[in-house]
């Protein structure tokens, strides 16, 4: 007796009274599975032996909204296994075992791919194997690997969306404070390495709290957002802007000295008081405290340079805000309540000061 046909009898005596009857079932139990909370895709696996097919293993798998699309690429990588131990002409298996994959998709996948991919393997045991089929496989190949691009677009689309999220403040569309960190970070790095300057500007809005309290919080958040717009317009394509936290902004500017970093915080500071709106027939315009640090040799990190710009930004709050106040070493001495908060503490809070 052919041994295929051995295999193929002895198959389907083993798989059917495992699945008698359970054809009826598959609609029902789909739709219970999809209201449960841990719906998903479930794979389960298989060991022959003389008393039936034993489900030696279960394992669930949380896939996102491209799940059918992973699901296939990696059906076909299973197949592109069984192509390398069996030879070329066993290509065809994917003729056979797409059918009942999409039999499976139809009935709301309870029908699992190792069930799947057996009784395709049974299929072509069974069965002979024609040049048309051989040939179809070749453009199944081909649209395998399509899907394979599409599936890495669509997670490469998903990566960019979700690091779009990570760095960027919900309100204001700018860099946010941890991305803001990492890049001082670099560039005091880059600055000590290849010894090129750069420059850190701290902005607060001047008596942003009396504002808030007085307008309320939306008209707040449309000051912040307002605020962040004209600093992005009034830097370069290198500098990064982002909010810092609250009403407070930062401004790195690589490739930038101390007295440059101070006329581009006099830019900001003037493009802001230029700037009116009006509210409930009053007109409104933002006014700021600019702090401004480099780093130079003595700089020993980022914390340090962000100190730095910190006391620069109370010194001029200290002297009447509005104004623009650059580091020098004299500041250090001052004493902490003529300095404020500090870095460490504002760092981790950033509710509104009182401006």
């Amino acid at each position: 007796m052919n041994s295929s046909a051995t295999i193929a009898r002895r198959g389907r005596r083993l798989a059917w009274p495992r699945w008698r009857g359970r054809t009826s079932s598959w609609r029902s139990s789909a739709s219970r599975r999809c209201k449960s909370p841990e719906c998903g895709f479930h794979l389960s696996g298989g060991a022959w032996k003389r008393n039936g097919l034993v489900r030696s293993v279960k394992l669930s798998l949380k896939i996102s909204k491209y799940w059918p699309l992973t699901a296939a690429v990696i059906f076909q990588l299973a197949l592109g296994y069984l192509d390398h131990r069996l030879g070329g002409e066993a290509r065809s298996i994917s003729l056979y075992a797409i059918p009942v994959f999409g039999v499976a998709l139809y009935f709301s996948y309870p029908l699992s791919l190792t069930f799947a991919t057996g009784t395709s393997i049974i299929y072509l045991l069974a069965g002979g194997l024609d040049d048309w089929q051989i040939s179809l496989n070749e453009t199944l190949d081909v649209i395998f690997l399509l899907g394979v691009a599409v599936l890495l677009s669509k997670l490469v689309e998903e990566h960019r969306s979700v690091r779009q999220i990570a760095v960027h403040d919900a309100l204001t569309r700018l860099y946010n404070h941890a991305f803001i960190v990492s890049e001082v970070d670099r560039e005091v790095e880059r600055s000590h390495r290849y010894g090129r300057a750069m420059a850190l500007l701290m902005i607060d809005i001047d008596h942003f709290k009396d504002y808030n309290d007085t307008y309320g919080h939306q008209q707040g958040d449309i000051v912040l957002r307002e605020t962040g717009y004209i600093l992005k317009s009034q830097v370069r394509a290198t500098d990064t802007v982002g909010r810092y936290g609250g009403e407070e902004f930062a401004v790195v500017l690589p490739e930038t000295n101390l007295v440059q970093g101070k006329l581009v915080g006099e830019r900001l500071r003037s493009a802001l008081a230029t700037h009116s709106s009006k509210h409930k027939g009053i007109m409104r315009t933002i006014y700021i405290s600019v702090g401004v640090a480099t780093c130079t040799p003595g700089t020993r990190s980022a914390e340090m340079i962000f100190e730095q710009a910190d006391q620069a930004l109370y010194e001029a709050k200290r002297r009447g805000r509005d104004q623009v106040v650059a580091f020098t070493p004299g500041m250090e001495s001052l004493p902490p309540e003529s300095q404020g908060a500090t870095h460490g503490r504002r760092s981790s809070d950033h509710s509104a000061d009182s401006g």
